[in-house]
């Protein structure tokens, strides 16, 4: 078998991280995932594994999809703009 080319460099990153995480779970370091993809018909989001019910570790979760929620709502104005 050949070397894999990925064309699009979106998709590269995407399976760079990919496979970060998945090694990160092979070596027992990942408790869990949340996942949101966009696929061409859609979205979808996954939540493997185990969470913390810390609140601390709560707060540090929802903050971070606090900051993407925010980082996606930027994108939408930005869009507006051209």
């Amino acid at each position: 078998m050949g070397t894999i080319t990925v064309l699009d460099p979106h998709a590269e990153e995407v399976r760079i991280v990919l496979e970060r995480l998945l090694t990160e779970c092979e070596a027992g370091e990942l408790m869990g995932a949340v996942i949101v993809t966009e696929k061409h018909n859609g979205y979808d989001l996954d939540m493997p594994g185990t969470f913390s019910t810390d609140p601390d570790s709560i707060a540090a979760l929802t903050g971070r999809l606090q900051i993407a929620a925010h980082t996606f709502y930027n994108m939408a104005w930005q869009e507006d703009e051209y």
